[in-house]
């Protein structure tokens, strides 16, 4: 992950929120081309659900 590179984003911290669970994101993941907070980062691609649990890339 890279870290966050904006300072207006609309949860007032870096790089917004995880588009997963909402959390505060850490940076931004490349391979799903989301923000992501690092729990959400560290699980293999497959496992990485939206809170529907729709499949994220």
């Amino acid at each position: 992950m890279n870290p966050p590179t904006t300072a207006d984003e609309p949860g007032g911290h870096n790089g917004g929120d995880c588009e997963i669970c909402g959390d505060r994101a850490d940076g931004f993941d490349a391979e799903t081309g989301r923000g992501l907070c690092a729990e959400c980062a560290a699980k293999p691609l497959a496992d990485r659900r939206d809170p529907a649990g729709v499949r994220d890339a």
